[in-house]
């Protein structure tokens, strides 16, 4: 098995992000209340929707909504800052590229 090293959200994982051939997960739920450690959370989360080819539920758990929603990182910006999709890729290379289908 591939030695797993939880990414941050601002800077690219190691190359140890590889796909496992036996995924580890079929589905991904992230609750998520807008807090630093929510965001490094994030990250971990994405990162093992990724290896395992699984969707990825990203759910609000908090009091306020919008405003918070905007600081949090972004699905495609954080694939693009790991070089695993292009720049201003399009909201569908996250499932066609990766195999991971996000709802939030």
């Amino acid at each position: 098995m591939t030695e797993f090293k939880s990414p941050s959200p601002h800077t690219r994982p190691s190359q140890s992000l590889n796909r496992v051939d036996v995924p580890f997960a079929s589905s991904v739920l992230h609750p998520t209340d807008f807090s630093a450690a929510s965001g490094r959370a994030f990250a971990d989360a994405l990162a093992i929707a990724v290896l395992s080819n699984a969707p990825l539920d990203i759910l609000h758990t908090g009091p306020s909504f919008a405003e918070d929603w905007e600081r949090f990182p972004a699905v495609r910006k954080t694939l693009e800052r790991w070089s695993l999709l292009p720049p201003d890729s399009p909201r569908s290379a996250v499932l066609e590229r990766l195999g991971v289908a996000v709802t939030k």
